[in-house]
C-alpha cells in the first residue's frame, strides 16, 4: 500500500474494480445460470458486487472532470467538498478529514488525499496524438470523450457515423 494515495491510485483502483465485476461476471455469475440451467442446486454464496461503488466512482470522476473545466476557478478543495456533499455513502466512500478520503474497493479501505487531483485530471493530450486519433476509424467515440463530450455522446456520434458500419461488413 502507498503511503499517500493520489489520482493515479484512484484511476488503478477504478480499472481494477471494473476488472473485479466483469470477471465475478464472465466467472461464478455464468457458472451459477448454468448449474440453474442444467438443474443442478449450488450453494448461492455471497458474491460482492462492485456495480454501486463504480456508479459513485464513475460520478465522482466526472465531478473531478466538472472542476477541471472550471479552469482557475476549479480546485482540490472543491473537489472535496463537493465528495462531502455528493458521493458519500455509508460503507462504500467516506470523507476522513480535510483533504482526504476513503473508499471501500473490493479488496479493501484505501485512503486518498486530493492534493494534486484537479491538476493531474487537466493534462492534455498533444495535439498531434489527437490529429492522428481523429484519422482513425472506430476512435470517434474516444476523440468526442477526449473534447469533453460524454460516452453517450460518443456512442450517438460512432453509431451515425458511415466507416464505423463499412468496417464491420
Amino acid at each position: 500500500q502507498l503511503q499517500t494515495n493520489s489520482f493515479e491510485q484512484l484511476c488503478i483502483n477504478f480499472v481494477n474494480e471494473m476488472l473485479q465485476e466483469q470477471f465475478n461476471e464472465s466467472v461464478f455469475a455464468a457458472e451459477r445460470r448454468l448449474f440453474a440451467a442444467e438443474g443442478v442446486e449450488v450453494e448461492d454464496g455471497s458474491l460482492q458486487s462492485s456495480a454501486e461503488r463504480l456508479r459513485l466512482m464513475t460520478r465522482m470522476l466526472q465531478g473531478l472532470d466538472d472542476q477541471c473545466r472550471l479552469g482557475e476557478r476549479g480546485s482540490d478543495e472543491e473537489f472535496f467538498q463537493e465528495i462531502g456533499q455528493k458521493h458519500t455513502v455509508r460503507g462504500i466512500c467516506q470523507q476522513e478529514q480535510r483533504g482526504v478520503f476513503s473508499i471501500s474497493h473490493y479488496a479493501g479501505k484505501v485512503f486518498y488525499t486530493t492534493d494534486g487531483f484537479v491538476l493531474k485530471n487537466s493534462d492534455q493530450l498533444p495535439p498531434d496524438v489527437t490529429a492522428l486519433f481523429a484519422t482513425c476509424v472506430g476512435l470517434e467515440s474516444v476523440i468526442t470523450i477526449l473534447n469533453g463530450g460524454t460516452p453517450a455522446d460518443a456512442g450517438r456520434l460512432s453509431a451515425a457515423d458511415p466507416r464505423a458500419s463499412a468496417t464491420t461488413s
